[in-house]
């Protein structure tokens, strides 16, 4: 079953404001996106936000292009 969490929670966990998470959703395509189930029901996907936070820490494994794997600045 699949954890989802709302606007608050999300800025709760990185301790910055719900206006900051919608920035980020609008700003940063890397940014987990909101699942809207309904009017007034709109989600963030718990593994998305987890996946993010090893993006961003650079832990999860990296995508290659020819062999080669992708950095902050392209291929490397």
């Amino acid at each position: 079953m699949s954890a989802y969490l709302t606007d608050k929670q999300v800025a709760d966990r990185y301790a910055v404001t719900r206006q900051w998470v919608w920035l980020q959703v609008k700003r940063d395509c890397t940014f987990p996106r909101p699942i809207k189930f309904t009017n007034g029901c709109t989600r963030f996907a718990l593994e998305d936000i987890q996946a993010y936070e090893e993006i961003k820490k650079g832990r999860a494994s990296m995508l290659c292009r020819k062999g080669k794997p992708l950095t902050a600045g392209g291929v490397k």
